[in-house]
C-alpha cells in the first residue's frame, strides 16, 4: 500500500494558518479599550469583550493547527526517509 503526501500542499496549509493567526492577532490589537455608547456602553463593552475572547481562541486554534500540520508533514517526510533507508539497506544485502 502506498500513501502519497503532497508536502508542498501541507506546507501551504501550515503557512496559511500561521498567517491567519498573526493577522487576527494584529486586528485584536486595534480594538479600542474604551467605548462611549451612552446608555448602551455596558452592552457594547460586553459584546467587544466576547468578540475579543473568541478572537483569542481563534488565534490559538489557527496557531495550533499550523503547528500540527507542520509536525505531521515532518513526520511523513522523516518516515519516508527512514523507510527508504531501510529498504535500500535490505535490498543491498
Amino acid at each position: 500500500m502506498s500513501l502519497y503526501v503532497d508536502h508542498a500542499a501541507l506546507d501551504e496549509i501550515a503557512a496559511i494558518c500561521s498567517t491567519a493567526s498573526r493577522t487576527v492577532g494584529e486586528v485584536g490589537e486595534t480594538v479600542p479599550l474604551s467605548v462611549d455608547a451612552g446608555d448602551a456602553t455596558a452592552v457594547v463593552l460586553g459584546i467587544v469583550a466576547l468578540l475579543m475572547a473568541n478572537g483569542g481562541d481563534l488565534v490559538a486554534a489557527l496557531s495550533s493547527t499550523s503547528n500540527v500540520v507542520e509536525e505531521a508533514n515532518a513526520a511523513y517526510r522523516t518516515g519516508n526517509d527512514e523507510l527508504a533507508a531501510e529498504l535500500t539497506k535490505v535490498w543491498s544485502e
